[in-house]
């Protein structure tokens, strides 16, 4: 910027396309210093303008000598129009001036500082820059893991057959204790019964019966 004011002060002729407004409207955008957003997920930044740039182009861009020149990440159409290009998103309000940046499915090397502003041919680019960290993915069940989790029963529910096999399986056991049970009082008294008949049909003897000597 200094060098635009030297030579702009030198050489008035060759700058006439610059305007020196704005060279010193350092607050023509201004938003947070700093955003933050979990890898995977996605981060908004609002950005505030001044009267009078509604009608420009609004743009996102990486804050480094190549990204910056004319090359943006995203840019509006002058419209209010949401824009969508790859992970990035950029709508502008002209009502309420802001310019509203979304990026999507965050990675890691999406740190770094941004710059949000506004796009004036032969003109300075007033912006704003805008730090964005990515913080790790966290260790804990993603919400799609967890539901998941929650429908496994109803993705692998317990064949029907198998319910109605144990249920039969336990009415068998519960009917057959009890008849095993009898069968062995049967026996056990058929058994007496048995003993008992033996010992009154067997002849008892005497001592008139034995031999006399």
């Amino acid at each position: 910027m200094q060098v635009l004011l030297r030579l702009w002060v030198l050489f008035p002729g060759c700058c006439a396309g610059i305007d020196l407004l704005s060279l010193t409207d350092l607050n023509a955008v201004t938003g947070p210093e700093m955003a933050m957003g979990p890898e995977g997920g996605s981060v908004s930044v609002m950005c505030h303008y001044r009267k009078g740039y509604e009608e420009y182009r609004k743009f996102w861009c990486r804050d480094d000598p190549v990204s910056c020149l004319g090359s943006y990440i995203i840019e509006t159409t002058r419209s209010e129009a949401e824009v969508w290009q790859d992970r990035f998103s950029i709508q502008d309000n002209h009502t309420q001036r802001t310019i509203t940046v979304t990026v999507e499915n965050l990675v890691m090397a999406d740190t770094g500082t941004y710059l949000c502003g506004i796009r004036r041919t032969l003109r300075v680019d007033p912006s704003h820059a805008v730090k964005l960290l990515v913080s790790p993915a966290s260790t804990k069940p993603t919400s799609a893991a967890k539901e998941e989790e929650a429908n496994f029963p109803n993705q692998h529910p317990t064949p029907a057959g198998s319910k109605v096999r144990s249920i039969h399986f336990l009415l068998l056991v519960g009917l057959k204790v009890p008849v095993f049970l009898c069968m062995v009082c049967a026996v056990v008294w058929v058994s007496v019964r048995y003993r008992a008949s033996s010992s009154d049909t067997v002849p008892h003897r005497r001592d008139h019966d034995l031999p006399r000597s």
